[in-house]
């Protein structure tokens, strides 16, 4: 479960800390406050580390500037965050990973540093050792970000000779560094905002089906190849999306050799595949395959759903639904986390402040991020009369365009 975040000169995102995240957190503010800012730091991690990837990303920074206006040109840009993940016997760790980035005389430089608790590994330009004794490099000369080196090169570390062992790091530092590489690179979900799936795809997709693309167009592909791989699973998406939405009576993922098709066939005419799908359904069926795509792979670890904007386009009833099913999700054995963003007031009352942050930006442009004060519940929401989202409207708390 992600814990903690940290942003430094990471576009409006100056010198921001999240502290304490839920297992639900949402995210209010004004438009261009800093929101989007934040989950698009989150996928820039994702991608940094599922693709060990410094040379895509040196051409994304100077295609699309990350640096915030106005910072020190020698400060670098820092992502941090901070996951507990569960070790062997059931322990809990916190893993405190933090990615920076500065480019001098037009190269890209990277310093990472990983912390569990009690060993701290550090790393610049994806060069590094473990222990002062396993120095890491991609087998190929191209050089290893840290977190994926551990994972790659883990099995050649237990196998170091006995003389390493006062200086190598402890078996359950590289266990909480593996797990926290394979929590990012392949259980974060990212859905952007405006996301809508494509319903009709003319070809196979060749996209990662274990991942949702943060526009959703592979949501067709993701949901064909769980009906297609994991009878239960599919069934239970499908018992959730007819509880969200009364009138369907089965989905069902139709693939030819011109294409994948997604078929909806109302309760009210069952025998009928309906020929249109709205714009909410689609954005339902999004998240929901976000959710359980996740049961395809390493299902018994914990997962992270980012979605900007759930409540696009759905309606007041489904979205009291929709939060209901959230919480059970949370819930499981095996949890499950979600990140949410939204505009919406009556989507806000449905949480409670502390799984709330309010995200604003000062008179010098600069986002800033913080909690629901304590007042507000004695004040404003003990008797119930009042919702979180009422309580914004009155400008009680912050987050709302001047």
């Amino acid at each position: 479960m992600l814990t903690h975040l940290r942003f430094k000169n990471w576009r409006s995102l100056k010198n921001v800390e999240i502290n304490d995240l839920t297992p639900i957190t949402v995210f209010i503010g004004a438009n261009s406050s800093g929101k989007t800012n934040i989950v698009s730091g989150l996928q820039f991690l994702k991608t940094m580390l599922k693709f060990n990837a410094p040379e895509a990303t040196y051409q994304q920074v100077n295609r699309d500037p990350i640096k915030t206006i106005g910072s020190d040109e020698s400060e670098p840009v820092e992502i941090e965050i901070a996951v507990k993940v569960q070790t062997e016997n059931d322990n809990e760790q916190i893993v405190t990973y933090c990615l920076s980035s500065t480019i001098e005389d037009g190269k890209l430089h990277f310093g990472e540093s990983a912390y569990d608790g009690l060993t701290k590994l550090e790393a610049t330009d994806g060069q590094g050792s473990l222990g002062n004794k396993f120095e890491f490099k991609h087998a190929l000369g191209r050089p290893h970000l840290l977190l994926p080196a551990v994972s790659r090169f883990r099995p050649m570390i237990k196998k170091a000779p006995a003389n390493w062992e006062v200086d190598q790091p402890s078996d359950s530092a590289l266990t909480s560094l593996e797990l926290c590489f394979e929590y990012i690179s392949q259980r974060w979900q990212l859905l952007a905002e405006n996301f809508i799936p494509d319903l009709n795809l003319i070809s196979k997709d060749p996209t990662d089906l274990y991942e949702i693309l943060p526009n959703g167009a592979n949501t067709v592909s993701i949901l064909n190849f769980i009906q297609q791989n994991n009878h239960a699973v599919y069934e239970r998406f499908q018992e959730d999306f007819s509880w969200l939405l009364a009138h369907v009576d089965d989905i069902s993922i139709e693939a030819t050799k011109s294409g994948t098709r997604l078929r909806i066939a109302e309760s009210a005419h069952s025998s009928q595949i309906a020929p249109t799908v709205s714009g909410g359904t689609a954005r339902l069926l999004s998240m929901l395959a976000a959710y359980y795509v996740l049961d395809m792979q390493l299902g018994d670890m914990p997962g992270l759903v980012v979605i900007e904007e759930p409540d696009t386009a759905l309606n007041p009833g489904i979205l009291k639904n929709f939060v209901e099913l959230l919480r059970t999700y949370v819930d499981r054995d095996v949890p499950r986390q979600f990140i949410l963003t939204t505009h919406n007031p009556a989507f806000l009352n449905l949480f409670k402040p502390e799984e709330v942050r309010v995200v604003e930006r000062d008179e010098d442009g600069y986002t800033h991020v913080k909690r629901i004060p304590e007042h507000i519940q004695k004040i404003w929401l003990e008797d119930g009369e009042y919702g979180l989202g009422d309580v914004w409207m009155t400008n009680s708390i912050g987050g709302l365009a001047d």
